[in-house]
């Protein structure tokens, strides 16, 4: 019940009071783990936000009906609401419990009419298998924008996107220091759209620059780290010093004394026509028996697979050996019962593809990735290839036992099953060498040393072999 004294409310003015808050005024101070796990306030003012929405209006229908998926300690939550109330929208609020269960998703987008969506690249896939079976439930949608990850369309999302009418479907890159830097729509036909859009041209809100460790401009066609200068830039991080002048560092292009640049971590390249493509995190590189490996090239030779879903490559560090090891955490898509992924499928496929120290030699499947709330993959929660233990196989020929014996003796266990992975068993490089060569001894064949870092199970090893003998024979 609420009692109104009007002769109270008389005495107010009836115009609109007057705007305190400029555009150089603090708008947010959003926290954000970021890469490094340690969270950071990141200090936004109005002007950016403001650039931002106006751009927005431009681009999508007034008055939508939109989800609000992402909590609102996201930045993209304020895009989410303030765009669609200041065009007339209706904002339907997920719940936490919503944001982890898909099918409560589409059954908002059902209920409510929901038109527009803004999700992480992740839950846009989940939502895309739900479609499969249940196409009505997203029938309303008409605006998708994803966020978070890099952008693969899936098969599912393809079929999804082609069975709504007039849909478009934008890709939002960008980051919580800078807002939303560059955004590439796809429109119909479905049939042409790539499996990894580009980033397109970014926008013209800032200034994008793709930098080499000199802070000098790269050439086309070659890979150098991606900055933002100008309007987007975030004043820093909140009693953070030395962390913003780190990332917020002096704008040599810019003609603004004092203008400043943000460095994303990202690395980029530019291609034909000033289209931007996004080839993945600086920090996620890994220095690998001496080369140096680009994680995003793996996942994107494994998402080729129907039978994958998700895939995230990684160094770990196995325990007694300072070498790291590159580890794949696949997420199988939807199969039929009784039906698993073979992680031998998975190897041979890259192996196909790929330069042998590709090659991950730890497959670890996963029901579904650890996220952050922001809905990116939160690496820091993924777990280590010997918290998953396999089920134990017995060996089942005279080739896996001789190999399994050798193993259990070099790492003193007393069995070894056909699936144990021999560096997540204690194995490290110095075993190696030992190893290959009493498998020499014992079956008197020619054994690479790359074999065991290519193929680390006992299963996978006595397959090659066998293969190699019969390719003697024949």
């Amino acid at each position: 019940m609420l009692s109104v004294d009007f002769e109270a409310l008389s005495d107010f003015p009836v115009e609109a009071p007057p705007r305190e808050a400029g555009p150089d005024d603090l708008l947010y101070v959003l926290y954000t783990s970021g890469s490094t796990g340690k969270p950071k306030g990141i200090a936004m003012h109005h002007a950016p936000q403001v650039r931002l929405l106006n751009w927005c209006r431009t681009q999508y229908a007034e008055a939508p009906r939109a989800l609000q998926y992402f909590p609102v300690t996201a930045d993209v939550a304020s895009l989410e609401l303030l765009l669609t109330w200041w065009t007339g929208g209706c904002a339907v609020m997920a719940s936490e419990n919503d944001r982890y269960d898909i099918t409560a998703v589409a059954r908002l987008i059902r209920e409510q009419q929901i038109t527009r969506i803004l999700l992480p690249v992740a839950a846009m896939q989940q939502l895309a298998r739900h479609a499969e079976t249940h196409p009505d439930d997203i029938a309303s949608l008409r605006e998708l924008i994803t966020t978070g990850d890099r952008l693969v369309i899936t098969p599912e999302i393809h079929r999804m996107c082609g069975q709504l009418p007039d849909v478009i479907f934008d890709d939002h890159y960008g980051s919580t220091e800078v807002n939303v830097v560059a955004a590439p729509r796809l429109t119909a036909p479905t049939s042409l759209w790539p499996d990894r859009p580009r980033l397109g041209r970014p926008l013209s809100l800032g200034r994008t620059y793709v930098l080499d460790t000199n802070l000098q401009p790269v050439p086309p066609n070659v890979p150098g780290e991606i900055y933002v200068g100008g309007g987007p830039c975030a004043y820093g991080y909140i009693g953070e010093g030395a962390l913003t002048a780190a990332a917020f560092v002096p704008d040599p292009f810019a003609q603004t004394p004092g203008a400043r640049m943000y460095r994303t971590g990202d690395r980029g390249v530019w291609r034909r026509g000033g289209e931007l493509e996004f080839l993945g995190r600086s920090d996620f590189q890994i220095k690998f028996r001496g080369y140096r490996i680009e994680p995003g090239e793996v996942e994107a030779v494994l998402s080729e697979l129907d039978v994958v879903s998700k895939a995230v490559v990684t160094a770990v560090h196995p325990a007694g050996d300072e070498e790291p090891l590159l580890a794949a955490y696949v997420v199988p898509a939807p199969l039929p019962p009784g039906v698993v992924v073979q992680t031998e499928l998975l190897r041979d496929h890259l192996a196909s593809r790929l330069p042998s120290f590709m090659v991950p030699q730890a497959f670890i499947l996963l029901d579904r990735l650890p996220l952050t709330e922001t809905g990116k993959v939160d690496r820091a929660q993924l777990p280590l290839p010997d918290q998953v233990e396999p089920e134990f196989v017995a060996p089942r020929d005279e080739t896996e036992a001789s190999i399994a014996a050798i193993w259990a003796e070099a790492l003193g266990l007393e069995q070894v099953g056909v699936r144990h992975n021999f560096f997540w068993l204690g194995g490290h490089s110095l075993l190696v060498t030992r190893v290959v060569y009493q498998i020499r001894q014992a079956l008197g064949v020619e054994v690479p040393l790359s074999w065991l870092f290519q193929r680390p199970t006992v299963e996978a090893l006595a397959a090659a072999l066998r293969e190699t003998a019969g390719d003697r024979q024949r």
